[in-house]
């Protein structure tokens, strides 16, 4: 977890510019999702939206305190809106490229327009979702598919006046910190692991897991 997932969402949470109190909206309820909503949780936020459209991530992420906004009927923005009319401090983009519409087809700009929907000014983003493309391979095959360009309005962020931070988060900066929080017993990532496998099980569980039936393998060896 440390090396990876929260290790990723901690970096994108703080790429935000979040400080305690700071109200805050994650984009995607999969692990690195799951893991920015507990860090803000644990970083003192006032409030946590988390936003997905599959109901079980949601449910985990109720178990953590965060509030759970499903986009399958109206849009995350116009839910936060209406109970955060000013607009969230943060936001987190967990999500990247792969986001998806209400009804499920592809719509690989919806999470950074949302997210820049329901910033207030002043506010700010960190997106650690993957904004890449390159060649289809088992793991990631619609990559060709996925356009090099995104699309938002820059006149809209330039009058919010947000921060805006992307990239590939670096671990090591805040792993130690994250291992002391794991040792004190302050923190437990582990909740997100629905199953503990064995490396010839991997096949399965990698379509369990595109099937939204897992939130978190884990392999032991």
């Amino acid at each position: 977890m440390t090396s990876d997932v929260f290790a990723t969402a901690w970096e994108g949470l703080t790429w935000s510019g979040f400080e305690a109190g700071d109200s805050v909206a994650v984009f995607g309820a999969g692990p690195v999702g799951q893991m920015a909503a507990y860090s803000a949780v644990l970083r003192g936020a006032s409030r946590v939206y988390i936003i997905d459209r599959i109901e079980s991530r949601l449910t985990l992420a109720q178990t953590i305190g965060a509030i759970p906004i499903n986009y399958v009927n109206t849009s995350a923005a116009q839910q936060i809106m209406a109970l955060e009319p000013q607009g969230v401090d943060r936001a987190v983009d967990a999500v990247g490229m792969e986001a998806r519409a209400a009804n499920g087809s592809y719509d690989q700009n919806l999470a950074v327009q949302e997210a820049f929907n329901v910033v207030r000014s002043g506010g700010g983003i960190g997106i650690v979702g993957v904004y890449a493309t390159s060649n289809d391979a088992p793991g990631h095959p619609h990559s060709t598919m996925l356009p090099s360009m995104f699309p938002f309005a820059l006149s809209d962020a330039f009058m919010k006046t947000f921060r805006f931070q992307i990239g590939i988060a670096d671990a090591r900066p805040s792993a130690p910190q994250l291992i002391d929080l794991i040792s004190s017993g302050e923190a437990s990532p582990g909740y997100i692991v629905s199953s503990q496998i064995n490396i010839t099980q991997a096949p399965e569980y990698y379509q369990r897991f595109n099937n939204w039936l897992e939130s978190k393998v884990v392999i032991r060896f």
